[in-house]
């Protein structure tokens, strides 16, 4: 257990869940854009995957933007996993229609 990442997921699953029964809507139907990509925006997107969120609901931006497939610029192996096929480039781009933002590093 790393408190930085997996207290951090976890603290955001909480109100992310919360927020979810509030506004009704299911979980796999809801977009969900993460500023930052860091370990702990990392460890909060996996526990996302687990609850039920759809990796293509799921966006991820970092210093120079939406993480996307064919994006070679400032990735890694952590990043890559949560590239996605998408025409969006930039935070505003992504959260076009977006439920949920979650900010962290």
């Amino acid at each position: 257990f790393h408190d930085d990442q997996h207290g951090t997921a976890i603290i955001a699953s909480a109100g992310f869940i919360n927020a979810i029964e509030i506004s009704k809507k299911k979980i796999e139907d809801v977009k969900v854009v993460f500023s930052g990509a860091g370990a702990a925006s990392i460890a909060c997107a996996k526990l996302f995957f687990q609850m039920g969120v759809k990796p293509e609901n799921l966006m991820m931006t970092d210093s120079r933007g939406v993480i996307y497939k064919g994006r070679e610029a400032g990735l890694n192996k952590y990043k890559e996993d949560f590239a996605n096929d998408t025409d969006c480039r930039t935070l505003a781009d992504a959260m076009k229609g977006a439920d949920a933002f979650i900010g962290c590093s």
